[in-house]
């Protein structure tokens, strides 16, 4: 049996009608998600097979369980496939597999959407909509809240002890930690996707057709998500913070204007960390350098939003 007749094999165990494997399908989100990812497909649909490891399990299955939930509620939120077995996953060899549907997407054009305000409508729409979902149904299986702030803290701790270099450069960040810390003691939390870009984000020109990557879907603060969406647009290019969308989805965000700028950048300070553990030099300085134009620029950035 060939590898491609393997791979099919398993997919099967989803849906017998998968026949074949799709070579020139684009697959959109982070390959870090799994192991090996392949598109497959039958006469009637294209899927994505994914293979990840046991030391995902616990995330993965959060991830199908929320995913399986939010379905149900918003039309734009799909879920992975249930196999015959009517399980989410399949266990072969000790790899673990699974099957989601193949949604094709337009592209994105960077960095020009960044400025876009005609992507707002779409992005408020479904925070809307997701933020009045109710949220009891995920706390039985998701009970846990991330706080960055203290997050934050105990990665600047680590680099002043590690790499005083880096640190240094960013000192300026405590003050930013310790006020969203502060914040967290007392303020709302919601359940967030946790990674709400643009480039995770399936799009049909201004519309959503779904999300994508949900592993650090968890509870966070109230306005994570906007504020890590906020972020990745100045990362797109700094001068989109002062355009058009950055004003209109930050404007949503009024009644928390006290922390959120403090949110983007303590969230710039979770990338720099990603950057640092996969040892990526030119992302991180590139981060280094964002976190210190957004310092800078603070008073500036904030009047242009609110």
């Amino acid at each position: 049996m060939t590898f491609e007749e393997k791979l099919i094999k398993i997919a099967q165990v989803w849906d017998k009608k998968i026949n074949r494997t799709e070579k020139n399908i684009n697959i959109q989100g982070s390959p870090a998600r799994s192991d090996f990812r392949i598109a497959v497909s039958s006469p009637e649909q294209i899927y994505i097979l994914e293979k990840y490891g046991k030391e995902k399990e616990k995330t993965k299955n959060k991830i199908y369980l929320a995913t399986d939930y939010l379905h149900k509620k918003i039309k734009e939120i799909i879920t992975y496939e249930r196999n015959q077995k009517g399980e989410f996953a399949l266990i072969e060899n000790g790899a673990y597999w699974h099957l989601i549907k193949y949604i094709k997407g337009t592209d994105l054009p960077r960095p020009d959407y960044a400025y876009d305000s005609r992507y707002a409508k779409a992005l408020i729409d479904f925070q809307n909509r997701f933020n009045a979902v109710p949220k009891e149904e995920i706390r039985k299986f998701c009970k846990e809240k991330f706080h960055l702030g203290k997050f934050c803290l105990n990665l600047l701790e680590k680099l002043k002890k590690n790499d005083p270099d880096i640190y240094q450069k960013i000192t300026f960040s405590h003050a930013y930690a310790e006020r969203t810390e502060e914040q967290e003691q007392k303020a709302e939390f919601n359940f967030s996707h946790g990674d709400f870009h643009p480039l995770n984000i399936i799009w049909d020109n201004f519309q959503i057709k779904t999300l994508i990557d949900w592993e650090f879907c968890n509870w966070k603060i109230k306005g994570y998500d906007y504020g890590l969406l906020v972020g990745c647009l100045g990362m797109e290019n700094p001068t989109a913070l002062l355009g058009d969308l950055a004003k209109k989805l930050t404007a949503e965000n009024y009644d928390i204007k006290k922390y959120f700028f403090d949110l983007i950048l303590c969230i710039r300070l979770l990338w720099l960390s990603n950057w640092l553990h996969i040892g990526d030099k030119g992302m991180t300085d590139l981060e280094i350098s964002y976190l210190k134009l957004l310092n800078l620029n603070r008073e500036k950035i904030e009047n242009a939003m609110f």
